[in-house]
């Protein structure tokens, strides 16, 4: 993940924002340990025949930063 987190940053992110399962509580402790946050706003959709509800976690890239607020998008190049 640190990885990753590295290369988004070097392409000039300082956020990031993941959906995750609602009842997916493994994964919800795994990204509260690694730094990421719950943030408002939740969405269901149909998955598998199932309508499933997934809430929204971010990061800040940036040292001191507060998590994303909205869902960001690539920045300009």
């Amino acid at each position: 993940m640190e990885a990753v987190l590295e290369r988004l940053r070097a392409d000039g992110y300082d956020a990031v924002t993941l959906w995750m399962l609602s009842t997916n509580d493994r994964a919800r402790r795994f990204y509260l340990r690694q730094g990421w946050s719950q943030l408002s706003g939740q969405r269901t959709q149909e998955f598998g025949g199932q309508v499933v509800t997934d809430h929204r976690f971010g990061r800040t890239l940036v040292t001191g930063g507060n998590p994303p607020a909205q869902i960001f998008s690539r920045p300009s190049q």
